[in-house]
């Protein structure tokens, strides 16, 4: 299961780019826990920065896209909603 959020530019130059990715990435964590009804073990973030004040597990991978198949995937999705 997947969920993809946007945000519009304003936003990001409101509140900053990195703020805007935390929003995003807990608006689909919410909505996939509210969809599925399971609650993950661990959140794989690619990069070096974990989500501030997160009641979940995570981990930060630094390439994360080469090592961690799902993470992979997440941004071959992320690339092709990016661009379409």
């Amino acid at each position: 299961m997947f969920s993809i959020s946007m945000i519009d530019n304003q936003t990001i130059d409101k509140i900053g780019i990195q703020k805007s990715i935390f929003q995003c990435f807990n608006k689909c964590i919410a909505e996939i826990i509210n969809k599925s009804k399971i609650i993950p073990n661990i959140i794989l973030i690619d990069g070096n920065q974990t989500i501030p004040n997160s009641q979940y597990n995570q981990q930060s991978i630094i390439k994360g896209d080469d090592k961690i198949f799902s993470i992979a995937l997440a941004s071959v999705i992320a690339k092709h909603t990016r661009d379409t």
